[in-house]
């Protein structure tokens, strides 16, 4: 399919990872970097649709009309406001509760779309909140500082929350001083030295020494 479409598994052309220079400084359970998502996205699509036809019977640009009507996400919108390097991680810490998971893209030669995206994922969370769930009003906030948005989340005050109890989960939502895109519950990670970069992490220098 991909030679009958002239696509290329590389369409964002060869690149030097950088991102994970910008990540916490904590112990890896899965990393992931890649360049131009935007492009990859132009090219996959005429792959995709195909796809989609044939298994729902409508192109992916229907499917995520459905999407967007239902829980106001654009997910083109996502894909389109990354045109240099994308990466995302799960890390864990021996003293927190819970591993954190950060998603991170350079928006450097478009600041405003990642604004525009971290306004639409806060719009689309407190509708499902809202409207579609029993999270009571008071288990959740929703705070803008600077150009991100804390996202809190108190699991101790929705009802019939079941197994040990977890301390309050506060994720970062949107653009660094920097032009990095964040989604993150790793705490205060729109600060730059919060972010020690996984070039300084043992178990991730091992790991990548194995996979070259």
């Amino acid at each position: 399919k991909l030679k009958e479409k002239g696509l290329s598994l590389n369409p964002g052309g060869n690149f030097v990872p950088y991102l994970y220079n910008q990540f916490p400084n904590k112990d890896v359970i899965a990393y992931g970097e890649t360049f131009n998502a935007k492009a990859g996205w132009e090219l996959s699509k005429k792959l995709n649709d195909d796809f989609f036809k044939a298994a729902e019977g409508m192109t992916l640009d229907q499917v995520f009309e459905e999407v967007k009507k239902e829980i106001g996400i654009d997910v083109p919108a996502i894909y389109n406001a990354f045109d240099k390097g994308f990466a995302w991680a799960v890390q864990h810490d021996p003293s927190a509760q819970l591993p954190y998971l950060t998603v991170m893209g350079d928006v450097s030669r478009n600041r405003g779309a990642g604004i525009a995206l971290r306004d639409q994922l806060v719009a689309a969370f407190e509708k499902v909140l809202k409207e579609e769930s029993s999270t009571p009003k008071e288990a959740y906030n929703f705070a803008l500082s600077g150009d991100v948005v804390k996202f809190t989340i108190d699991p101790s005050k929705i009802p019939d929350v079941e197994g040990p109890i977890i301390d309050p989960i506060v994720f970062t939502l949107g653009v660094t001083s920097d032009d990095l895109f964040v989604f993150s519950n790793y705490p205060d990670i729109e600060k730059a030295e919060k972010r020690g970069g996984l070039q300084n992490n043992s178990s991730f220098n091992d790991a990548t020494k194995t996979l070259r």
